[in-house]
């Protein structure tokens, strides 16, 4: 589900496109974004720190008994990284989590809230249908609405506001940040609305009933078709939505009143809201000021009153923090000694952990480096020479956890594999050394090595070729860049020469764009800042990461074609064989390496009062958090 961003606010552009319809870049402190799964249950999750498995504290108790009712709740926003797209059918552009978790998500619910205490299930209390049915050899999918549902004007929600999402989403999907081509609504045959309840798609084949729910049915969010389903401010409601021409005007007018941010409270659009909220204010600065909506059909808030603080930089955060300025905020890897001190100011510690997984990207078009990093035993080599462990250590002070292949190892869930729960090819010099040599290379350490035996290093590697490469990295990240030091020192051990070029995530993007098959670029391996993790749905079958399409895959042509066979086998399997087939999938990957795993941080590491109670644990989805959950208490 793939973009890069400094910060929560991230810019995507159609480099990130390259990559994968899912995923994002994270900042030095966290990679994020929410997703979902159904029915799983997650039995690892770190809540208190790195060699902890303790449980929540009372920062993250359910419910305080001295709980109060009213309050208002301060959340400190990352610099640069207000909310600036308000409409719930997002671009590629407006496609990251300040958007979604720190605005949308709090005005306009989503069909299917996935994430039920520190699991991955459906949520059924905040989910605004029950359990999706499935029928017809798994081709028909029934869904119910629940009754009684209104949005904030008092106007019923209905399965005609499913429609509209789903006629603009049809219409409009080019411009629609997570699709993918070939999923939904392409999947999508046709829809009936049969009553005001009732939604009926019919597919196009018969797809896993898990993969579907977790990828499409995860995308759908209910719009206010009687108050959005217009062409003009000023124009009347009608039904512009069912034919190609109207949707495309409808999004054409909501799309740009949504670029209009210093609007948003203002606008009568955008006060139609059926989630936990409603927007109060909103200010050029980036705060964003919410209260509780009275219509919302599940709990309602506690809190009265909701701020989203904007800080012009980390330091300033970090002073809101020491100075009890702020209620849920965060601290940089780089802040950890400040820990002791924060909690001595009445704060709560709790690492966030996300569902995804994180990586080096290969290029398997680079003229130089391509031959070479065609070869899966050149990758394991490189992969035997990252010490994860280590890294997670002396790096990220323990606030990370490793990569092992291509399903999260944490939280640990039944979707990932035994396999997934250790490193295929672990960090082992020696080994990694010795398998360069028996593939004909002259191993040089600390110097550079070259391929003595074309006839053993492989096809389109020359006699003296040295096993030398170009790592880009995105600059003003120390971490990062300390991270790819250590990884550069450790290639050195056996000869393999890495030269660092520092980019901005904007230049980055520049160099991806054309980065195709045919179209090679001149770089190795990209650190672009960024996780994989799947959003709005998150069963992890890997399609929009590793599938054809990906442009920097096509150049590997034979692993990318295996591994559509096995995605696409995950996607239409019925669900008694889902299973074994998405270990199947996962199995390959590991054993493949196409890229280079390395740990994935924490969302953030949350700095939380004491008195404010149900924020935490936040649902290892990351980006999805749910204040009307939150409570307040005597100090």
């Amino acid at each position: 589900m793939p973009a890069a961003r400094a910060t929560r606010s991230s810019r995507l552009g159609d480099a990130a496109k390259l990559l994968s319809g899912r995923v994002f870049g994270r900042s030095a402190r966290h990679a994020a974004r929410r997703g979902a799964v159904l029915g799983l249950a997650a039995t690892v999750w770190l809540l208190l720190g790195p060699s902890t498995g303790a449980t929540p504290t009372s920062a993250g108790s359910a419910k305080a008994a001295n709980a109060t009712k009213g309050g208002t709740v301060t959340f400190a926003e990352e610099p640069g990284s207000a909310p600036v797209y308000i409409f719930p059918l997002y671009p590629l552009a407006d496609y990251s989590t300040n958007n979604t978790a720190l605005l949308q998500n709090l005005l306009y619910e989503p069909l299917y809230w996935f994430g039920k205490g520190d699991t991955l299930d459906i949520n059924p209390t905040l989910s605004m249908a029950s359990a999706p049915v499935y029928s017809d050899n798994d081709r028909t999918v029934t869904i119910h609405l629940k009754t009684g549902m209104e949005w904030s004007t008092g106007a019923p929600i209905t399965s005609r506001d499913v429609e509209f999402w789903i006629n603009m989403l049809e219409a409009n999907k080019a411009n629609y940040g997570p699709y993918v081509p070939g999923t939904f609504p392409t999947d999508l045959k046709s829809a009936d609305y049969p009553n005001a309840q009732t939604v009926v798609l019919h597919l196009t084949a018969s797809y896993n009933p898990e993969w579907f729910t977790g990828t499409a049915l995860a995308e759908i969010t209910p719009m206010p078709q009687q108050a959005w389903d217009k062409t003009s401010m000023s124009g009347k409601v009608g039904n512009d939505d069912t034919t190609t021409k109207g949707a495309e005007a409808v999004y054409k007018f909501l799309n740009s009143q949504s670029n209009t941010t210093a609007g948003y409270s203002s606008s009568p659009l955008w006060k139609v809201v059926d989630g936990p909220f409603r927007l109060v204010s909103n200010s050029s600065s980036g705060e964003f000021t919410f209260a509780p909506n009275s219509k919302y059909f599940g709990p309602k808030p506690h809190i009265a009153k909701l701020v989203e603080l904007p800080y012009t930089s980390y330091a300033a955060e970090n002073d809101a923090l020491l100075t009890g300025g702020v209620d849920y905020g965060f601290i940089s890897n780089t802040s950890i000694p400040e820990i002791s001190r924060l909690k001595g100011e009445g704060y709560e510690i709790e690492p966030w952990p996300i569902w995804g997984v994180n990586y080096l990207y290969v290029n398997y078009t680079d003229p130089s480096a391509a031959p070479f990093m065609k070869q899966q035993y050149v990758r394991v080599a490189m992969q035997e020479l990252i010490n994860q462990p280590q890294l997670i250590d002396t790096i990220y002070g323990g606030y990370a956890y490793p990569t092992y292949g291509p399903v999260p190892t944490e939280p640990f869930t039944s979707y990932a594999s035994p396999t997934e729960k250790k490193a295929t090819y672990p960090y082992d010099p020696s080994k990694a050394i010795a398998l360069l040599k028996s593939h004909g290379w002259k191993v040089v350490p600390t110097g550079q090595t070259t391929c003595a035996d074309p006839s053993k290093c492989g096809p389109g590697i020359t006699k003296g070729m040295p096993l030398s490469l170009i790592a880009i990295e995105p600059t003003g990240f120390p971490e990062i860049d300390k991270m790819m030091q250590a990884i550069q020192s450790s290639m050195s051990t056996a000869g393999i020469k890495w030269t660092l070029r520092g980019l901005t995530n904007n230049g980055i993007g520049a160099i991806l764009a054309p980065c195709k098959a045919g179209s090679p670029c001149k770089w190795s391996l990209i650190d672009y800042e960024t996780a994989y993790y799947w959003d709005p749905g998150t069963f992890p079958d890997g399609g929009p990461a590793f599938g054809t399409g990906i442009a920097l895959y096509e150049g590997n042509a034979p692993y990318s074609a295996t591994l559509d066979k096995l995605i696409q086998a995950i996607r239409t399997a019925p669900a008694s064989q889902a299973t074994s087939l998405l270990y199947k999938y996962e199995k390959y990957v590991e054993q493949v390496n196409p890229n280079l795993w390395i740990p994935n941080i924490y969302y953030e590491i949350s700095v939380i009062k004491k008195n404010l109670h149900g924020a935490l644990p936040q649902n290892p989805v990351a980006g999805d958090m749910t204040p009307q959950l939150w409570y307040l208490s005597g100090s």
